[in-house]
Parts: structure tokens; C-alpha cells; sequence
């Protein structure tokens, strides 16, 4: 799992990609041409003033992108953006929005429920 850093990147999956949102994330997801999924998580100031706060959420949204990730399909770019709802948010729930989001977009394949 990669790190999406280019500004050109983030316009291509804002341009390009299908997005959805839930209560506390918005999610844009695109197609990439290599073999590996690249990530970006965005937390504006507007949403958490102090920058601890902000660090706070986006080590939520990688640690729940880090359990997730081995049920993801490859060869995608990716953008979390934070939602006035997810400052008082714990981990868990996130995890579980990651998760709800990943499945409407449908790029999550859930290993673990086939028998």
C-alpha cells in the first residue's frame, strides 16, 4: 500500500474515479495502471482545527486501511476525505465506514465470511 502524493494524482481520481460518502468519510475511488493500490487520507481544517487531532484521524483511517487491505482489489488510487461527524468518532466505527464504503464502491471482496 502506497502513498498518493501528486497533486496531478488527486485530480485524476477527483476527475476520473466513482465516489460515494458515508456519515463520516467521503471515499473517490480510480483505476490505476499499476499492480499495487495507492492511498491518500484528507482531513481539512475545517473539520479538526488542532493539527494533533488531524494526525489522530488519519492514523484511524490507515490503521482500518491496513487491516482491510489483503480484501482490497489492486490496482487502484484512493482518497478518504474527512466529514464534520468523524472528530468524535472511535476507531472501530471507522473501520467498519472503511469497510461499508469499500463495498458500495465495489472493490472489497470479504475472504473471511466464504466458507
Amino acid at each position: 500500500m502506497e502513498t498518493l502524493k501528486k497533486k496531478k494524482d488527486f485530480d485524476s481520481v477527483f476527475k476520473e474515479g466513482k465516489g460515494c460518502q458515508g456519515d463520516l468519510l467521503f471515499l473517490k475511488v480510480a483505476r490505476n495502471q499499476k499492480g499495487f493500490n495507492r492511498i491518500a487520507f484528507s482531513v481539512s481544517q475545517k473539520i479538526a482545527k488542532k493539527a494533533v487531532s488531524r494526525n489522530r484521524m488519519r492514523r484511524m483511517m490507515r490503521q482500518a486501511m491496513l487491516d482491510l487491505s489483503e480484501d482490497i482489489e489492486k490496482g487502484l488510487d484512493m482518497v478518504f476525505v474527512a466529514r464534520t461527524a468523524f472528530e468524535k468518532e472511535k476507531s472501530q466505527r471507522v473501520r467498519e465506514e472503511i469497510k461499508e464504503l469499500l463495498k458500495k464502491v465495489g472493490i472489497y471482496k470479504d475472504k473471511t465470511n466464504k466458507k
